[in-house]
């Protein structure tokens, strides 16, 4: 059940849009992790060696093409939910008292 449920998420993850547990947040599913590393590839496919995208061309792109960004739309909102949900109660990462 676990394998199917997986491989339903890598087909639909990009448009996923279901509560997810606590211990869910930040899981990206290992076809996603490919999908996305494939997206980043800069040379030319059958090249004798690949380069990606530097962080200016990563943010760039994320920022001007939609396609892209969604791939990588679940785990921005994890982030911000993360920071600004009910799950975080505004501590530091270290104890301060």
């Amino acid at each position: 059940m676990y394998l199917f449920v997986d491989r339903l998420q890598v087909n639909l993850y990009p448009t996923l849009s279901v509560p997810c547990r606590v211990d869910d947040q930040l899981r990206v599913p290992r076809g996603t992790q490919r999908a996305i590393g494939a997206l980043m590839l800069t040379t030319p496919s059958g090249s004798d060696r690949h380069y990606t995208m530097d962080f200016a061309q990563f943010c760039d792109r994320y920022t001007k093409d939609p396609v892209f960004a969604d791939w990588l739309k679940p785990s921005h909102d994890d982030i911000i939910n993360l920071a600004t949900g009910d799950n975080w109660k505004g501590q530091g990462p270290f104890p301060m008292g």
